[in-house]
């Protein structure tokens, strides 16, 4: 019998789908992040708690991703400590405010992912430059003519068009956490996020517990990342 170990699994995390908005929803943003770029989205690190309307949105999902925000989680506190408990690498907890009142939101929790690593192939991915007339200045409504004023500064820094399957550099997730990000940026206009990527041993938890709320892509360890259609494809 051969005893030599399989490699470990990952998958692409991602919400099945979006509730409720970040708060204020004009400029939550600057409120948030350190060297945030209004005109694509990438930014540096968060700085302050994310703010929540008071009522935890879609109450019956156990992991919950807000509209305009593609790579950060929310949890129960309760589900945060299974993850704990678990013995799940990779994570760290931040609380949530209640936006008007200012106060910590109960029964809610951010996910938070301090291993950022460069590993994501993009070869065949289309990349968008923050500068003007840049590689999506063709299409109407991505230029930023109608969203910005003039003086809104380009920051030059690159993102790429968000892979329905993605590949891993060979070698890049050798010793890596169960859950982790990209170092990449990912997005179109002015939005922009890191790709999330998850163990096999987070994949089943998530599934021995029936929590809802995420769907999974495996990840290629081989050859090119890519962008084809049908958009998803759940595992």
């Amino acid at each position: 019998m051969d005893a030599t170990p399989r490699p470990m699994r990952f998958f692409q995390i991602s919400a099945q789908g979006h509730h409720g908005y970040p708060q204020p929803e004009d400029g939550y943003q600057s409120l948030v992040y350190a060297d945030c770029c209004r005109r694509c989205g990438i930014h540096g690190q968060q700085t302050a708690p994310f703010r929540l309307r008071r009522g935890r949105p879609a109450p019956n999902s156990g992991f919950l991703q807000l509209n305009w925000i593609f790579d950060v989680f929310f949890v129960h506190p309760d589900i945060a400590a299974e993850l704990s408990n678990g013995g799940i690498t990779g994570l760290s907890y931040r609380p949530v405010v209640d936006h008007r009142a200012g106060s910590e939101l109960g029964g809610c929790v951010q996910l938070q992912f301090p291993a950022v690593f460069a590993c994501a192939e993009t070869s065949r991915l289309t990349t968008v430059t923050c500068r003007p007339e840049n590689e999506e200045s063709h299409i109407q409504g991505f230029a930023g003519a109608t969203w910005f004023s003039p003086s809104t500064p380009y920051c030059g820094r690159v993102k790429h068009h968000v892979p329905t399957t993605l590949g891993i550099q060979p070698g890049a997730v050798y010793g890596v956490p169960d859950v982790f990000q990209t170092a990449e940026w990912f997005g179109s206009g002015a939005e922009a996020h890191r790709l999330t990527v998850g163990s096999q041993r987070f994949v089943d938890l998530v599934r021995q517990r029936g929590w809802r709320g995420l769907e999974f892509r495996e990840v290629r360890e081989e050859g090119c990342s890519e962008r084809v259609s049908p958009l998803r494809k759940r595992i």
